[in-house]
């Protein structure tokens, strides 16, 4: 199933590949996390467009969150085998 070529490339290369992935969506949940404190500050409270923007926010924060532990854990678990 694996195409001849790949067969050289070592499961630690794809699992740095995965790493930088990693770290990029955690930078960008706590950019967003800084975002969403900076639009609780700035917009009126209690009103329609916080609640809209924050759920928005909260969403996109979930998505990043979950697929950079998502990546952490395929290479941790799938890539890197107990004698690497």
């Amino acid at each position: 199933m694996e195409p001849e070529w790949m067969k050289p490339v070592k499961s630690r290369t794809v699992c740095d590949f995965y790493y930088l992935f990693f770290w990029f969506e955690l930078i960008l949940a706590v950019f967003i996390v800084i975002l969403m404190i900076f639009t609780f500050s700035m917009v009126k409270k209690g009103s329609y467009e916080l609640v809209t923007l924050f759920l928005t926010q909260s969403i996109i924060l979930s998505f990043a969150v979950t697929h950079a532990m998502f990546n952490y854990i395929v290479c941790e678990r799938a890539l890197i085998s107990p004698e690497n």
